[in-house]
């Protein structure tokens, strides 16, 4: 009497890997050779709730493949997940990434301007979180910061000019630094809920150069304008304070061709 031998799990894959909601992921389970009478019960789990799949699939009788949807839900952020099959006690791994429901969304309703604070931002801004360019960063959980173009740069290290900056961890200390471009600085912000947060830029043309002048500009992931500022004269300091949600980016470009763009501070609250 011949005993025949169960199959093998020989393969998992999806399509497509880089998915929206409420797109779905189509997944393959194939075995190494046609299941038996009584089929292959294939068990499958996710990394993340964001990703259902359901419990077991059965590869039919006969048949080397089945196929099953993935379920997703809108997620904040970019989310990988890495999805399990098991068989038979093999397990075969397959990855891939939800995009964030909110990506090309975002909004900005601007505040006010602020020149009577100058670098006293202790008790006025950063509630949440705050970066003092090139001396603390402390981020709220609900905000992804990415900044880019940004190359640092210092002024005056310890200094009590109240156009400088109080560093986080002094009560007397202050500091003047920035990042700088001669083209733009860009600032994405991708906030993980639905809420709207107080976002204060801290601009400071503390040496003069040149007379520098800038735009701000705020826009969604999509490039869509949404607010824009021009600055000029901030020599004091002043601060360009919004209401900000959503997935949105900050843009400040350098509107003077014999000086560059500069940014001292970033305040949540």
């Amino acid at each position: 009497m011949t005993i025949q031998q169960s199959p093998g799990l020989s393969a998992f894959s999806c399509t497509p890997v880089l998915v929206t909601p409420p797109g779905i992921s189509n997944c393959n389970v194939a075995l190494t050779a046609p299941a038996l009478a009584s089929g292959a019960s294939v068990m499958l789990s996710s990394s993340s709730v964001a990703a259902s799949v359901p419990p077991t699939v059965t590869v039919p009788a006969g048949a080397t493949s089945t196929t099953f949807n993935v379920t997703l839900q809108p997620v904040s952020v970019q989310t990988p997940v890495t999805l399990k099959a098991t068989y038979l006690g093999v397990s075969v791994t397959f990855s891939l990434t939800i995009n964030p429901t909110t990506a090309g969304t975002g909004g900005a309703a601007f505040v006010k301007t602020d020149t009577t604070t100058s670098g006293s931002w202790k008790g006025v801004y950063g509630a949440d979180g705050f970066n003092v360019i090139n001396d603390t960063i402390s981020y709220p959980s609900y905000v992804t910061v990415t900044p880019s173009s940004n190359a640092p740069y210092t002024w005056a290290f310890s200094t009590t000019d109240v156009r400088a900056l109080q560093k986080a961890s002094s009560t007397t200390d202050r500091l003047a630094a920035c990042w700088y471009s001669g083209s733009s600085i860009t600032v994405d912000l991708n906030f993980k809920d639905t809420n709207s947060h107080q976002v204060a830029l801290y601009l400071l043309d503390w040496d003069n150069f040149y007379g520098r002048t800038e735009r701000v500009d705020i826009l969604d992931a999509n490039n869509t304008l949404l607010d824009s500022r021009a600055v000029s004269s901030f020599i004091g300091g002043e601060y360009l304070v919004w209401n900000l949600s959503g997935h949105v980016i900050v843009r400040i470009t350098n509107t003077n061709p014999s000086s560059n763009a500069v940014m001292s501070g970033l305040f949540f609250r």
